[in-house]
């Protein structure tokens, strides 16, 4: 009898190798947080501040990511959801967007 495997590795090996309904949810959560980090990389290299806030811009990114978010109420196959809020909600903190009020966070 083998061993059930659990959600870590399903969820990784959906990360890593997305089939059917998981490729567009990993490509759109890998696309927000390109976005992101290159923001904050553009703000911290070469503007010299500390974390990147564009009041239009990042509440723009922000929408992005609820949508995405929204998304995980449906089919996202073998991904773990909880996993993928949690990293969109890492995005958004970066990006200083609030995602219960939906609003820029300062």
């Amino acid at each position: 009898m083998s061993s059930p495997i659990s959600w870590e590795a399903r969820h990784y090996a959906a990360w890593n190798s997305p089939v059917g309904v998981e490729r567009p949810i990993v490509s759109l959560i890998e696309a927000a947080d390109e976005y992101v980090r290159s923001q904050v990389t553009l703000a911290r290299e070469e503007r010299d501040e500390e974390d990147w806030y564009d009041y239009v811009l990042g509440a723009g990114i922000g929408e992005v990511i609820s949508g995405i978010r929204v998304l995980l109420n449906g089919d996202i196959g073998r991904l773990d959801g909880g996993a993928c809020d949690a990293h969109l909600v890492r995005l958004a903190e970066m990006a200083n967007f609030d995602l219960d009020l939906m609003e820029m966070a300062r």
